[in-house]
C-alpha cells in the first residue's frame, strides 16, 4: 500500500479516502502501513498534532514552501522526516503523484499559506483528486486545466467553511449593530457554492466530498454550526445535483473510486466522548436552552486575585504593540477616516476594548488615536453609541491567547461580541485574526504545538 493522508486518504489499489475531523481514535493495527502525510495548512482544524503523534515515525510528512517553520521543526522534533515541497512541482510517492497548488490569491490574510494538494494514482489514472482547503481553488490550477497542462480532476474535496451559527448563538463576525443581511437562503447558497461554483471550471468532476464544519471546541458555550452535519448535507446536495454525486463521509468511511461504493473501515472513529458532547449540544439548540453569550470564559475562571492581576499586567503590556498595529491596518484607516457618529463629532477615541474579569466585573480601554495608546476608561452603558468600533471578551481568554495556550479562533466563534461599521473584514475580530496569524505571531502558534511535543 502507498496511502497518502491529508484531508483525505489514498490507496494504491484504487483511490480510496476518508474525510475526518481532527480528534480521532486511530487504531494503527487496523490502519495498516502509512507512508506519507500532506499538510494543507497549520490551522488546528487541519493540523491536529496529537493525531499525528499516533502515527509511526516511518511516515514521511510533506509541507509546502509557505508553511511556517515551527510546523516542520516540531514534526522533526517528534521524529518524523519532513520535506518542503515547492508549489506546482510534482512529487513521486510510489503509486501516487502529487503536487501542492497554493491557495487563491484573493483570500483573507490569515489564510494565505493554504495549499490544495492535487493527487493522481498511477495505477488508476482516471482517479484524479483535488483537495480544496479553506480558500477557493487557485485560478492558476484552472488555467492549467484549460490549457491542458493538467488533466481535469474527477474527484473533488470541498471545504464547508461556512461556519454559520444558529439563531441566538454567537458567530465570529456577528455585529451588535442592526444588520440588513438576508440569511433566508443560506442553506441553498452554501450548497450552490460548494457543489456548483467551486466546480464549474472542472467539468470532469463526478464526485464531490464535503469536509470541514466539524471543529469541536471544549468551551461549554460552543454549539455546532449550522450545516456541520456533512452526511445529511451530502445526501441533500446529491438529490439536487445533476451529473455528479455529493458525499459527506463520516469518520471511518471510505470511498472506492472504481466501484463508487462507500465502505466503513474501523481504523478511525470520532472520540466517543466528543461525539456524545457534539450530539448533546446539537440537540440542545432551542431558543430556551442556548447558552447566553459571554456566560463564562472559554479558559475557565480565575483562581485568585494574584492570577487576575498578572493577566491584567500582561494585556496592558501588549496594548503598546496592539495600538501601533491597529493604526497601520485597514481597521486603523477606517477609524482615522471617521469624523462624526451617533452623538455628533468624534474625539480621538473611536475603538473600545472591554475585558470581563468575571461575569459581572469588567475593565475597559479605549484607543487614543492622537497618542496611539490604549487608556483605561470607565465602563459606559452606552458604549456602542459613543464608540463606532468595539469588542468585548474575557480577560482570561485574551491572556491565554497571548500565552500561546489557545488560538483566537477558539474564542471568536464561541465567546466574544463586537460592533463595527462597514465591511466585516474591517471589523475588530478580522484585525485580531491578522494580528494573531501565524505569519505575524508564529511564536504563539509554536507554543501550542510544542506542548504536544513535550507531552
Amino acid at each position: 500500500m502507498d496511502p497518502v493522508l491529508t484531508d483525505a486518504f489514498g490507496s494504491s489499489r484504487n483511490v480510496k479516502f476518508k474525510i475526518y475531523p481532527p480528534r480521532l481514535d486511530i487504531d494503527l493495527n487496523l490502519l495498516g502501513r502509512l507512508d506519507a502525510v500532506l499538510i494543507t495548512n497549520e490551522h488546528l482544524d487541519h493540523f491536529h498534532f496529537p493525531s499525528l503523534l499516533k502515527l509511526e515515525r516511518t511516515v514521511h510528512i510533506y509541507v509546502g514552501d509557505y508553511t511556517p517553520n515551527f510546523v516542520a521543526e516540531n514534526l522533526q522534533a517528534a521524529g518524523f522526516k519532513v520535506t518542503r515541497c515547492k508549489h506546482n512541482e510534482w512529487v513521486d510517492s510510489k503509486d501516487l503523484l502529487f503536487k501542492f497548488y497554493v491557495g487563491c490569491f484573493n483570500t483573507p490574510f490569515w489564510e494565505r499559506r493554504v495549499y490544495h494538494p492535487y493527487i493522481i494514482s498511477k495505477s488508476d489514472p482516471g482517479a484524479r483528486l483535488i483537495i480544496q482547503s479553506d480558500t477557493l481553488i487557485n485560478p492558476l490550477f484552472i488555467k492549467d486545466i484549460k490549457e491542458k497542462k493538467e488533466k481535469c480532476p474527477t474527484l473533488f474535496v470541498a471545504t464547508n467553511n461556512s461556519q454559520i451559527p444558529h439563531k441566538g448563538v454567537p458567530g465570529a463576525f456577528d455585529n451588535i449593530y442592526p444588520s440588513e443581511e438576508d440569511t433566508s437562503n443560506q442553506a441553498l447558497q452554501l450548497l450552490s457554492e460548494v457543489t456548483c461554483t467551486y466546480t464549474q471550471e472542472m467539468p470532469e468532476v463526478r464526485h464531490v466530498f464535503f469536509s470541514g464544519g466539524a471543529y469541536i471546541y471544549d468551551s461549554p458555550n460552543s454549539i455546532p454550526f449550522k450545516y456541520s452535519d456533512i452526511k445529511s448535507l451530502g445526501n441533500l446536495a446529491s438529490q439536487l445535483s445533476i451529473g455528479r454525486r455529493i458525499h459527506g463521509l463520516e469518520p471511518g468511511e471510505s470511498f472506492n473510486s472504481l466501484t463508487g461504493e462507500i465502505l466503513h473501515e474501523p481504523w478511525s472513529n470520532l472520540d466517543a466522548s466528543q461525539k456524545k458532547i457534539y450530539a448533546e449540544r446539537l440537540n440542545s439548540i432551542s431558543g430556551a436552552t442556548i447558552p447566553s453569550i459571554l456566560k463564562e470564559a472559554v479558559t475557565g475562571n480565575y483562581k485568585d486575585e494574584e492570577e487576575t492581576i498578572a493577566d491584567i499586567k500582561l494585556i496592558e503590556n501588549e496594548h503598546a504593540l496592539l495600538a501601533r498595529m491597529i493604526v497601520g491596518t485597514a481597521l486603523g484607516k477606517v477609524l482615522l477616516s471617521l469624523n462624526n457618529f451617533i452623538k455628533g463629532s468624534l474625539e480621538s477615541e473611536r475603538l473600545l476594548i472591554i475585558y470581563r474579569l468575571s461575569p459581572t466585573h469588567k475593565k475597559a480601554y479605549h484607543l487614543n488615536l492622537n497618542k496611539v495608546t490604549f487608556e483605561e476608561t470607565d465602563i459606559d452603558e452606552e458604549a456602542i453609541l459613543k464608540y463606532p468600533f468595539g469588542v468585548e471578551w474575557y480577560l482570561k481568554d485574551f491572556a491565554s491567547i497571548l500565552k500561546g495556550e489557545i488560538q483566537v479562533w477558539e474564542v471568536a466563534t464561541t465567546n466574544m461580541r463586537q460592533w463595527y461599521l462597514g465591511d466585516k473584514l474591517d471589523s475588530p475580530i478580522a484585525f485580531f485574526y491578522k494580528y494573531f496569524a501565524e505569519q505575524i505571531r508564529p511564536e504563539l502558534a509554536n507554543k501550542i504545538t510544542q506542548r504536544h511535543v513535550l507531552n
